[in-house]
């Protein structure tokens, strides 16, 4: 279930157009995006991966995903359909999201790369610097 929250919070991290890309039926990527990684916290926590004695993240790890997951409820609360939206990615709201999300990555020394849909790739082109 670790690869599972990481793919999302990778998902999370992203900016608003490879969001978008990674959930493009629905139309409702924000909604997507975060309903997975819930899903996948509240998984961490029944099986007791959360706990305060459970030594599968360290103190740091847990506080990051702590705060993830603070941003998000703190966002929810503010009864805006449209954040949840795949328009609603280019939102302000979402850069907390998306910081968040990398500083738990950071502490997890998990890839901010964007994670892959089955059957997708994402190729990335290095713009070149002028001299």
């Amino acid at each position: 279930m670790k690869n599972q929250l990481e793919w999302y919070v990778r998902a999370l991290a992203q900016p608003a157009d490879i969001q978008k890309f990674l959930f493009p039926d629905t139309g409702l990527a924000g909604d997507e995006m975060v309903l997975g990684f819930e899903e996948s916290l509240e998984y961490l926590s029944l099986e007791g991966f959360l706990k305060k004695y459970d030594d599968s993240f360290t103190l740091l790890q847990k506080e990051a995903l702590m705060s993830l997951n603070k941003v998000i409820t703190e966002m929810s609360v503010m009864s805006n359909f449209n954040l949840w939206t795949s328009a609603g990615l280019d939102a302000s709201e979402w850069e907390q999201v998306r910081i968040a999300a990398h500083n738990f990555l950071s502490e997890m020394q998990w890839s901010t790369l964007p994670p892959t849909s089955e059957g997708t790739t994402i190729i990335y082109i290095a713009s070149e610097s002028s001299s």
